[in-house]
């Protein structure tokens, strides 16, 4: 359990939120789980190898911010109009909160027939009902009083992904034959999402910039098979598509990475004997050369953005809004003694 957290006040806006809150040491939270390590050692004749698997699992729950049950703090993506986190007590840290994304609106009718779209009245829908075909449809979860109401507004915004694994895993393996050495590292992450924000700029005509393939290919087209469609319809005056926080941008951030792996060969100490050197090892060392993921961004493995108490990093964990990748490296190196 961590208590006195340091998060920003509870201020009513009355209290005039532009002076800035002041952060105090308030909130508590837990984090519940397990540790597991398998190391297995031994040989047989000249090879020999040593092998460690890690495991651990946590669950992780706010416990407290206020002293008000449902106070929430957020986390803003980048450029999007919504909150892309929400942080309230009961729920683990910076939940990704947005709205959900059933499907598109077909045509005329199926526009007419379903919650009245985001941004818009039900005046303007009867007017112009085919300036919504092939856009996203949002699920209407609820209103103010709590059940669907036809509209879809921020109250139909909801719980619509977590950063949080279920499973991290570690797994290390060394082997040695004669003067041979070869040790590996792999590390995965395992039901966890993260919130690719960078297709705000390459999936959507909302950014002056290059267009992703998706954004060509994965359009809903009228008149077209859109079985496989994931995008809406091509238009420039698309303003609130992608401009809101959606399912569309979380994606599963599951991934296995061979972080590290070295090739090792020691010089036979007959050959040394000549020299003033008793021990000369040379190696082959490369890191992060290989990820298996499904994640469409540049590498899964993303770490907070930003740092520091004011930048609220802690409530955007999962958010990949460009960060520069885990670089892949080759290095040669030589190891000796006298």
């Amino acid at each position: 359990v961590t208590s006195d957290m340091l998060i920003s006040a509870a201020y009513s806006a009355l209290a005039n939120d532009e002076v800035g809150r002041p952060y105090i040491n308030y909130g508590d939270m837990r984090n519940r789980g397990f540790d597991f390590s398998f190391n297995y050692r031994d040989k047989a004749g000249n090879l020999e190898w040593d092998l460690g698997l890690n495991l651990s699992t946590y669950q992780n729950e706010v416990l407290g911010l206020s002293t008000a049950e449902d106070y929430a703090l957020w986390g803003n993506g980048y450029r999007l109009s919504t909150s892309v986190t929400r942080t309230t007590k009961g729920r683990p840290i910076s939940d990704f909160f947005g709205y959900n994304i059933v499907g598109f609106y077909e045509d005329e009718q199926d526009v007419l027939s379903s919650p009245i779209p985001y941004g818009t009245t039900a005046d303007v829908i009867a007017e112009n009902p085919g300036s919504y075909v092939g856009k996203f449809k949002f699920e209407d979860v609820s209103g103010p009083d709590g059940k669907p109401d036809g509209v879809i507004n921020s109250f139909d915004r909801k719980v619509i992904g977590s950063p949080h694994p279920d499973l991290m895993a570690g797994f290390n393996a060394t082997l040695k034959y004669r003067n041979f050495d070869f040790t590996m590292f792999w590390y995965s992450t395992i039901g966890n999402d993260l919130f690719n924000n960078t297709k705000y700029f390459t999936d959507f005509p909302l950014f002056g910039g290059n267009r992703s393939t998706r954004f060509r290919n994965l359009s809903w087209k009228k008149g077209a098979d859109n079985s496989k469609a994931t995008l809406p319809i091509l238009d420039s005056k698309d303003n609130w598509g992608g401009a809101v926080a959606s399912s569309y941008y979380v994606e599963d951030g599951s991934f296995l990475k061979l972080k590290n792996l070295v090739i090792g060969y020691s010089i036979p100490k007959h050959i040394l004997e000549k020299v003033t050197i008793s021990n000369l090892r040379l190696y082959l060392q490369a890191e992060n050369i290989l990820t298996l993921t499904k994640y469409s961004g540049l590498d899964p493995e993303i770490t907070n953005m930003e740092t520091g108490a004011s930048s609220g990093a802690d409530l955007r964990r999962g958010l990949d809004a460009g960060g520069w990748p885990t670089t892949m490296r080759f290095l040669f190196g030589v190891n000796f003694e006298f």
